[in-house]
């Protein structure tokens, strides 16, 4: 399941994250649901949950679908390099 290889890896990288029960699947998102710098799904409705695939949204933005964990993942790092850039407003 690649939500939870997502997890895997946002672990061994040391990025924060939290988790709740969506649909009866897993959601992850940082820093908090209000106001999210992310969220990550899988489940039934999100773009790419028929092929297993993840659906995340950037500082609420349109949803960005169809990707692996791998893919998510590397967008995750993006956004947080942003913010310690000094490119992202809070």
């Amino acid at each position: 399941m690649e939500i939870e290889k997502l997890k895997g890896l946002l672990k061994e990288a040391n990025i924060p994250f939290r988790e709740r029960v969506l649909m009866d699947t897993p959601q992850l998102y940082y820093p908090d649901m209000e106001y999210p710098t992310w969220d990550v799904i899988c489940h039934v409705g999100s773009w790419g949950y028929e092929q297993g695939l993840l659906e995340i949204r950037i500082d609420q933005n349109e949803p960005t679908g169809y990707l692996t964990a791998e893919e998510t993942f590397k967008l995750i790092k993006e956004t947080i390099k942003g913010e310690t850039n000094g490119k992202r407003r809070r």
